[in-house]
This record gives structure tokens, C-alpha cells and sequence, in this order.
């Protein structure tokens, strides 16, 4: 019966815990992603987990915002978002508009709320 109980309680525990990060994790992408156009990315980076601050620091993280800009043409607004989990992951979509077209803001979260994978992928036509 102690067993029942200990994986009961961990299931409560962390379905409370998996309930509170979505929102957690989309302010901090949606806080991320204004810096972005105000090219200041070292405040995008000091959301990064240290092995992605190490990975792709703030002046090359620059270089790839240049680089979407001149593909993708400027930034404008934002359009609608979505939060999920996977592989134990909290994943943030934030759909981008830009002059050119439209990408999506993809950003992944560990369990500290760092950001532990960052992208801009194309938006799938429907």
C-alpha cells in the first residue's frame, strides 16, 4: 500500500510542478524574443543554459539574427503561441512575422527554466 501511496503522491507532485512551468517558460521566450529586434542578445543569452551559453554565445547569436533578417527581412509582431512538453522538455512555439514571411520562434526549457534549445523554423503551410 506504501508503494501505491509514494507513486500517487510523486504523480500529484509532479503534474503540479509540469502545471506551473507553460507559463513560466512562455514569458520567458516572449522576453527573450524582444531583445532580438533591439539587437541585444547578450539578455537573450543570459536566459541560456550553460551549455547553450557556451554553444552559441551573444555576438554569434547575432550573426544568426542578421543572417534570419536579411532572408527573412524585418521583424514585425508577433502572432499566436503554444506551450507543450516533450521528453520532459518544455517547449515554447511563438509564431513571428516578419516583411518576408512568417517564422516560428521555437524555444526548449530544462528543468531550471534555462533555455536549453533555441530556433527560428519556417512556419508549415496548412
Amino acid at each position: 500500500m506504501k508503494k501505491i501511496f509514494i507513486v500517487l503522491a510523486f504523480s500529484l507532485v509532479s503534474g503540479f510542478i509540469f502545471s506551473q512551468k507553460p507559463d513560466s517558460c512562455k514569458l520567458i521566450a516572449k522576453n527573450a524574443l524582444s531583445f532580438f529586434p533591439k539587437n541585444e542578445f547578450e539578455k537573450v543569452s543570459a536566459f541560456f543554459d550553460d551549455t547553450l551559453k557556451k554553444n552559441l554565445p551573444s555576438d554569434k547569436l547575432g550573426m544568426v539574427w542578421k543572417s534570419l533578417e536579411q532572408q527573412a527581412g524585418s521583424f514585425e509582431k508577433t502572432a499566436n503561441d503554444s506551450v507543450y512538453n516533450m521528453n520532459g522538455y518544455c517547449i515554447v512555439d511563438i509564431h513571428c512575422i516578419f516583411k518576408n514571411g512568417k517564422l516560428i520562434f521555437k524555444t526548449s526549457y530544462d528543468k531550471n527554466y534555462k533555455i536549453a534549445g533555441i530556433f527560428f523554423v519556417p512556419e508549415q503551410k496548412k
